[in-house]
């Protein structure tokens, strides 16, 4: 991978880690499954709290992730793309185990 490959990595990582600060505020479209599929009267009853704090550590995740990509692409280093597949792994782990707490 170059250079380019890195660059657009941490452009993403960035991207992800400012969204997830959003997130931990409460501010933002609320971008979790449990909210979205619901009825309009139960979003306007739910308590959002925990789905933003779910929603801003997926991002912290997957920011983590596109970081340790954007390293492997710099240093040319297998075991960061490597601990990056694992982190992706864990991530959706997360999400499914996660999210089934939050509803």
């Amino acid at each position: 991978m170059g250079p380019l490959t890195a660059i657009i990595f941490f452009i993403i990582s960035a991207i992800l880690y400012i969204v997830s600060v959003c997130y931990f505020k409460g501010k933002g479209i609320l971008f979790n499954i449990s909210y979205i599929v619901a009825r309009k009267e139960e979003r306007e009853q739910m308590d959002t709290k925990p789905l933003f704090r779910h929603t801003a550590i997926v991002f912290v995740l997957l920011g983590t992730v596109f970081l340790l990509e954007g390293l492997a692409a710099v240093f040319s280093n297998f075991w960061l793309g490597a601990l990056a597949a694992v982190g992706l792994v864990a991530v959706v782990v997360y999400i499914a185990f996660g999210s089934a707490k939050n509803t």
